[in-house]
């Protein structure tokens, strides 16, 4: 074959001080040959609309670019010149023994060179000319199909959105039919019965999309489904798997409930269906209340909850009008062991709280701060312990009532001990630490005061821990 003879094109550039500076352009390395597409060699009179380009392997043009406009030459040939890379004038062109790739395009869309091997060629060296024939297929229309197997919308959404692709072709404008059918939702009552045609453009690859509307109601069913078909399609495609598809209507008068327990082996979660570790969620009818129970493992004391309408110790309290997700926080036990006996432990009056994990003999959880300075601030620190105990406070003042002991209750009132047993805190964990009053010396009535603190386990009486210490209102004086 005989290509056109090259001649070298010199750039004459002439300075201000007449001196002559050229530059030389290499030559290019010129392809061409016959084109064959879907199996009929192209000629001048059959190659209206085609166009021919050779990029970088990735799809980037050389600059300047290598591509043949004109259609085929008297000879049925195309022609491509690529432009040889030079660091100074021609760094945007190929390196000689590089990978490139050709490209054939058909009115604007791009046909699948087949020959040689996906396009890939290899360039030449300047000024060299080879022979590359052409073979390529026109892309297919396409097929079409769901997006997915599944889809799922909430009841109370309005809507779901089905979205349906083209792939493996756009050659020609294409259409596919959609439509509902019940599957386990009833049209009418469930979700509102659609049907139509999407529609794609010659070279369009975008995905097209319908939605189904969805009916709130308020019985709880269950979730349901409704079938998608696609049916009809036109312009040369096919449909694809997936062509038929499931909506599932998640049922928004169903509750989930989830619960999660930190760290996982700290305890236990149980309650409303729940026993978790094991069986951590359940489902619901919208509105249920229910009360979830957490209990530590050996080792380990509960610490708080997340989650929860409200909570109280180690019970949560769910009312279910919307989706939870519970967690039962527990830490690693540090504190008392609980009573064994009846345990009784006297001491001097301190100004802060001392608390012994290892031993209750030297625990001082009460403490009245420095009275002399003018008010009492009755501190009260307990130690954890490793399960659910009730803690009293006592306070006797032989001079102002010598008949009666009085309990301090949680909302800090007092009632008398003879009027029954009331916790100040009752079934927790301990690890308590707060300052309950702060009162002037001046309005405290003169007496000595004897202050008990006792914790028993969680309703029961038979074992305990009792620590006594006692102060003194400054404006008293001790009897000698």
């Amino acid at each position: 074959m005989r290509f056109f003879s090259w001649t070298v094109f010199c750039v004459l550039l002439i300075t201000l001080t007449s001196s002559v500076v050229f530059a030389v352009i290499p030559m290019p390395a010129r392809i061409g040959g016959t084109v064959t597409v879907d199996g009929s060699q192209l000629t001048q009179a059959t190659d209206t609309g085609y166009t021919f380009k050779v990029t970088k392997q990735n799809g980037t043009a050389y600059n300047p670019s290598a591509e043949d406009n004109d259609g085929l030459n008297s000879s049925n040939l195309y022609n491509i010149d690529i432009p040889i890379y030079d660091a100074t004038d021609q760094p945007g062109g190929a390196q000689t023994g590089e990978t490139a790739k050709i490209h054939v395009y058909k009115n604007g869309n791009e046909l699948q060179v087949t020959s040689p091997s996906n396009g890939l060629i290899t360039v030449g060296d300047a000024g060299s000319n080879t022979t590359i024939n052409i073979t390529a297929v026109s892309l297919p229309p396409g097929t079409l199909k769901f997006s997915s197997a599944t889809y799922n919308g909430n009841e109370n959404s309005g809507k779901a959105v089905i979205t349906v692709t083209r792939s493996g072709g756009s050659n020609g404008a294409v259409s596919v039919s959609y439509a509902t059918s019940d599957g386990t939702a009833t049209a009418g009552s469930d979700y509102v019965a659609t049907s139509g045609i999407l529609n794609w453009s010659d070279g369009d690859t975008s995905a097209k999309t319908f939605n189904v509307s969805l009916i709130d109601d308020s019985a709880s069913e269950g979730n349901e489904t409704v079938n998608l078909i696609l049916s009809n399609p036109q312009g040369g495609a096919i449909l694809g798997d997936p062509k038929n598809a499931t909506l599932t209507i998640t049922d928004d008068d169903i509750i989930s409930l989830n619960v999660d327990i930190t760290p996982s082996n700290g305890g236990t979660v149980t309650g409303n269906g729940i026993n978790c570790p094991g069986d951590c969620s359940q489902t619901y009818d919208k509105g249920t209340p229910g009360i979830l129970t957490a209990t530590p493992n050996s080792g380990f004391v509960f610490d708080h909850w997340s989650g929860c309408d409200s909570s109280s110790g180690n019970q949560c309290t769910v009312a279910m009008n919307a989706g939870k997700s519970i967690t039962a926080y527990f830490k690693a036990f540090s504190g008392l062991s609980l009573p064994t006996g009846q345990d009784i432990y006297s001491y001097l009056p301190v100004e802060s709280p001392v608390i012994d994990t290892n031993n209750p003999m030297f625990c001082k959880p009460v403490a009245v701060g420095n009275v002399t300075g003018g008010t009492l601030a009755l501190q009260v620190k307990v130690p954890p312990f490793p399960d659910l105990v009730d803690i009293y406070l006592l306070i006797y003042a032989p001079q102002l009532d010598q008949e009666n002991i009085y309990l301090i209750k949680s909302n800090l009132s007092v009632q008398p001990l003879s009027m029954g047993l009331v916790p100040w805190k009752a079934n927790t964990y301990g690890g308590t630490e707060e300052t309950l009053f702060q009162i002037g010396m001046n309005v405290l009535p003169k007496s000595i005061y004897y202050l008990y603190l006792l914790t028993a386990p969680a309703g029961g009486m038979e074992s305990f821990y009792l620590w006594t210490t006692y102060f003194v209102n400054p404006m008293f004086c001790l009897p000698e």
